[in-house]
């Protein structure tokens, strides 16, 4: 997958729409970016419980930033490619994740990751980069840090990251990794 060097102001979340895939945090520190930054928008991607998604709808209003908030519902996977391609990050906010396939995904796309520092989450990201964050105030720092790196800065990071994820999650090491495996134990 090519590196789109052209991002555009949007961040994206791409996952069920349900609470404890931190939701609720994202919007809440989007809404504390947005301040600064009224030029980004944040795009909620996915299904979920329609009541949480009312839930966080109405919050938005609350925090006056429901007008560069786009929920979009669900999309392919290939759909959802090709937004992360154009985000400038994909931020992962769940409580508990194991492998976190978006988390993969993103890297494979070049799409800059932010994520909750705890799981599976944090462990791809330790390995493709991106930035982890732990609570509401850190991850509205992180989307500010992600928009303040330079040009250069960020392509590196991002490019980094496509080639780690495409040396450790492809599923040709994936193949490689079992056909070794399976050797080590015949032998």
């Amino acid at each position: 997958v090519a590196y789109h060097a052209e991002k555009e102001k949007f961040f994206l979340c791409a996952s069920r729409v349900v609470a404890s895939k931190g939701h609720e945090d994202v919007v809440r520190a989007f809404a504390a970016f947005h301040k600064n930054h009224p030029d980004y928008r944040l795009i909620i991607l996915g299904d979920g419980h329609g009541k949480f998604i009312g839930h966080l709808k109405s919050l938005t209003q609350q925090l006056g930033c429901n007008g560069q908030i786009c929920f979009e519902g669900y999309k392919t996977n290939a759909e959802t490619v090709k937004y992360m391609q154009a985000a400038k990050a994909l931020i992962v906010a769940s409580h508990f994740e194991g492998f976190g396939r978006m988390t993969a995904e993103a890297a494979f796309a070049g799409c800059f990751v932010i994520g909750r520092d705890t799981g599976g989450t944090q462990e791809i990201i330790s390995i493709t980069s991106g930035l982890a964050f732990h609570n509401v105030d850190e991850l509205a720092q992180a989307m500010h840090d992600v928009v303040a790196m330079s040009q250069d800065t960020y392509k590196r990071i991002v490019l980094q990251g496509q080639e780690a994820a495409i040396d450790c999650f492809s599923i040709e090491r994936n193949i490689q990794n079992i056909s070794q495996y399976y050797s080590s134990i015949l032998d």
